[in-house]
């Protein structure tokens, strides 16, 4: 499977959470994603997040600061060179198959429906990936 879909368009990357915290905390694994928002910013490739990555930084954000860090971080990712993948009827089908097939939390289950659905490399940093590395191309960040 690539990251590029059927007809020679960009590559498409889907950014899992961890992929988020890597870069935003500057851990190991941040310049791997820096290299790729760059790359997004220019037009090279199409870089997206699953809504639940979004609601996952953001219940973060307000746990380590409160109003102010879900704020922060939700306009954080408003100058990021992201497309938003919401929920679908087809995704909730995907996901709930993919949460059937592995033992996988509710958001790795839709994180990788959504990698799935648009044909995209997921960028993370989970092993847990890894056992449905059949379903989507991986690009494993250094883990923890």
């Amino acid at each position: 499977m690539s990251s590029e879909s059927v007809g020679g368009t960009k590559p498409r990357y889907l950014l899992d959470t961890s992929a988020l915290l890597t870069f935003s905390g500057d851990e190991p694994g941040a310049d791997a994603v820096g290299i790729l928002l760059a790359k997004g910013r220019r037009g090279e490739v199409q870089l997206y997040l699953s809504f639940f990555s979004v609601m996952e930084a953001g219940y973060k954000a307000y746990q380590a600061r409160g109003e102010d860090g879900l704020a922060t971080l939700l306009a954080s990712l408003q100058q990021l060179p992201v497309t938003r993948v919401d929920v679908s009827d087809e995704l909730i089908a995907l996901a709930a198959r993919i949460k059937g097939m592995y033992r996988l939390s509710l958001a790795d289950a839709w994180v990788l429906a959504t990698a799935k659905q648009l044909n995209a490399t997921l960028v993370h940093k989970d092993p847990e990936f890894a056992q449905a590395a059949a379903e989507v191309q991986l690009h494993p960040l250094p883990y923890r």
